[in-house]
Parts: structure tokens; C-alpha cells; sequence
């Protein structure tokens, strides 16, 4: 009975190892997938952007602070760093909504990189509610890759395994946010929460978008953050 329970097990265990390797082949395929969607979108909408110059009332390449009066829980609190903003809509990413802090090595394994001896730390945030299963990173500009797309003001997207790779071997940008996710918004809407008084309008300071103590920033972003657009 013992030899038949210790047979049993040790199939088990290869048949959840062989389960286990599926799905981490699953998740590196959808991980890849998301990031060359998003990037697609990202390109499609800072080049829209570029081309009408930042319109008049445009918010892009700047910071929206939640305002006290704001209580949709997706935004309450929030800072957003906001990618375009045009007569088509608007578009940008929550910055102040850590969900956990982990090893490198699991964009690593997502990437199908190999590992590290010692994997440096990565900062994983909320975006937004719309398609959180979505991932792509905010970084400083010191560094530009294959999938980089600039967005002015010392910031820049990366959404490929080149910029995995060169924060992996330690070539990557200074500061840089894992992001699932994004806040978007219909032709007018977030014109229509302006107006109401939902939002204040903040620089786009890397000491905002990097901080150390996210949890804290909107209190005191919220403090300088000037009158409502």
C-alpha cells in the first residue's frame, strides 16, 4: 500500500509540474501580447497628440489631482499622469496606487528572460479601471529602447521586452513603474468632471509620478496642485 501511495504522489506531482509549466507559458504569451497591443495604442495616441499640438485646454503631458469633491472610488485620491488629451478624448494613468512591490524576476519569467542571480525590485501600480489587464512602464528618460516612445518632460513608455531586459542587466531607466491598466475618457467627459470641479492640475514632476511614499502622495500633491482648469 505504501510503494502504491508513494507511486500515486509522485505522479501527481509531475502531472501539477507539467500544469505548472503550461501556465507559465500561457501567462509569458499573454504577458508579450498585452505589452504589443498596448503599444500600438500608446504610439497611435501620442502621435495623435504630437499632431495637434496640445490644444488649447489639453491636460496632456501634465498631472490631474483629484480634488476633495472627487468620490468615485477609481479615482478618488488619485494622481494621474495623463498621456493625450484632445476633441476625440482623453487618456493617462494613475501613479499613486502601488499594488505590491516584488523581484524583477517575474517580468523576467514573463519575458522568457533568463534569471538573475539577484533580481533587482520592481514597483507594480493600478493604472485604471479600463482593461487592467493590460502592462506597460512609465520610466524616466535616461533611458530609450526598440519600444520606447517618448513623452516629453523627461518621461518616456516602454512597452517591450527591451526594456525588460536592459532593467534585468542593470542598463534600464533610473525610475520606472510596472502599470496594469489606465483611465480613459469619451470625447468631452473629462472636460464635463473639469468644469464640475473634480480635478486640479499639478506639473508633471518626476518627484510626483516616482515617489517613495505613494500612499501619502495625493495629500500632499493635492497641496500644491493649482486652481481647478
Amino acid at each position: 500500500m505504501g510503494t502504491l501511495l508513494r507511486r500515486r504522489s509522485a505522479v501527481a506531482g509531475l502531472q501539477y509540474r507539467k500544469l505548472w509549466t503550461q501556465l507559465q507559458g500561457v501567462w509569458r504569451l499573454m504577458f508579450m501580447a498585452m505589452l504589443v497591443l498596448l503599444s500600438v495604442a500608446l504610439a497611435c495616441a501620442c502621435q495623435a497628440q504630437s499632431a495637434t499640438e496640445r490644444e488649447p485646454g489639453s491636460t496632456a503631458g501634465q498631472c490631474l489631482v483629484a480634488s476633495r469633491q472627487m468620490t468615485d472610488p477609481h479615482f478618488a485620491r488619485t494622481i494621474i499622469y495623463m498621456v493625450a488629451h484632445d476633441g476625440e478624448g482623453a487618456f493617462g494613468v494613475v501613479v499613486n496606487r502601488r499594488l505590491s512591490q516584488g523581484s524583477l524576476q517575474m517580468l523576467l519569467d514573463a519575458s522568457n528572460i533568463p534569471p538573475l542571480p539577484a533580481a533587482a525590485s520592481i514597483r507594480l501600480y493600478a493604472g485604471g479601471p479600463v482593461q487592467p489587464q493590460r502592462a506597460f512602464i512609465l520610466h524616466s528618460a535616461d533611458y530609450s529602447g526598440d519600444s520606447t516612445i517618448a513623452l516629453g518632460d523627461g518621461l518616456a513608455f516602454s512597452t517591450g521586452r527591451d526594456v525588460v531586459e536592459a532593467l534585468g542587466a542593470g542598463r534600464g531607466p533610473k525610475n520606472a513603474l510596472v502599470i496594469l491598466g489606465y483611465a480613459g475618457w469619451a470625447s468631452g467627459q473629462l472636460d464635463s468632471e473639469i468644469a464640475r470641479g473634480d480635478w486640479l492640475l499639478a506639473p508633471a514632476k518626476a518627484s510626483y509620478i516616482f515617489d517613495d511614499d505613494p500612499d501619502t502622495a495625493w495629500e500632499r500633491v493635492l497641496a500644491v496642485a493649482g486652481i481647478p482648469l
